[in-house]
């Protein structure tokens, strides 16, 4: 008879017990897994909200630094160089947009068919627009970055400014340099993508966006920047830097300075451009716990509560070209 009890197996309670302590503790792992992986997702999310805006400013300054350039030591077709200093020229006097190394649109996009502003649709297009106008020093290949635009493209075939006599011999060998400036224009605004995101699913959002003039169409440079604002800086007479910030409009409508023996008005008196973006991750991935973002936007606006990690981010270019 003892010898039958020390073989009794455990009681339906003992097991039910038993099962539920297990349950426990997989449901316990489980949360710890799945709080550590939301956590590591979202951490993943945020340094890639940085990085992105951190590299469209970096590409916005990069194009700002060089508006208005022109090579000192290097003359129009059919000019004689008279003295050592670079003269910024408008290539096309009818397109207003190339007047200067510098030229805006608020809440609108520079169409490439009409040479003109557009205005923004906030489905395919948001945020303003931004052309920068410079002519390449190009004594290095196309390898050097020194002949292409935004996208990567040679500007040797935007015919209706860098002609036949701009190009010269290097329209039939690349490695050789123009016989003349060749002229660049730039421009960037937000436009939608379409951006895969784990799981195969797809988001809609917007993101830093450019055509050259080598380039077609707009093209997409860096996703997850869904807010573009552009003020300029204005100089007076007075003073090189600039003594306010306005929008495209009023920089585009700028009386007349005089200063160093000059005339400046309108783009001309733009000394520098203060770029804010708001860049966002590209999957809601709050971390747990945090409330709600209560951070101002661009436009001094409370960012939405959805669970999106947002950031603005603020910076100020000098346009060290700038040249009548």
């Amino acid at each position: 008879m003892s010898h039958l009890a020390s073989q009794r197996g455990l009681t339906l309670i003992e097991l039910m017990v038993a099962v539920a302590l297990n349950l426990v503790v997989v449901l316990v792992a489980a949360y710890l897994y799945l709080n550590g992986r939301s956590t590591e997702k979202a951490m993943e999310e945020r340094a890639a909200l940085f990085e992105n805006g951190q590299l469209a400013l970096e590409l916005l300054g990069k194009e700002i630094g060089n508006a208005g350039y022109y090579p000192a030591h290097m003359q129009e077709p059919g000019t004689t160089l008279s003295v050592t200093r670079g003269q910024y020229t408008n290539p096309v006097p009818a397109v207003s947009a190339f007047d200067a190394g510098v030229f805006g649109c608020t809440n609108g996009y520079f169409n490439v068919k009409s040479g003109a502003c557009a205005a923004v649709d906030g489905i395919n297009k948001t945020g303003d627009g931004i052309v920068l106008n410079y002519f390449t020093e190009d004594a290095l290949s196309l390898s050097a970055g020194a002949r292409a635009d935004c996208q990567g493209h040679i500007v040797d075939g935007d015919a209706s400014v860098n002609t036949a006599d701009r190009v010269g011999a290097a329209a039939k060998n690349p490695q050789l340099p123009p016989a003349h400036p060749l002229f660049v224009s730039n421009r960037y605004t937000l436009g939608k993508i379409d951006y895969a995101i784990e799981g195969g699913r797809t988001i809609s959002t917007f993101g830093l966006s450019c055509v050259g003039n080598g380039s077609a169409k707009y093209q997409s440079l860096v996703p997850g920047i869904e807010q573009l604002r552009i003020k300029y800086g204005l100089r007076d007479a007075s003073a090189a830097r600039a003594t306010q910030y306005v929008d495209a409009a009023a920089a585009g409508t700028a009386g007349p300075i005089s200063a160093d023996d000059q005339t400046y008005q309108g783009w001309q008196r733009v000394v520098s451009v203060q770029v804010c973006l708001v860049a966002r991750s590209l999957t809601a991935t709050r971390f747990r716990g945090a409330g709600a973002e209560t951070r101002l936007d661009c436009d001094g606006n409370t960012m939405r509560d959805d669970g999106v990690q947002r950031r603005r981010f603020i910076q100020v270019f000098a346009v060290k070209n700038r040249l009548s």
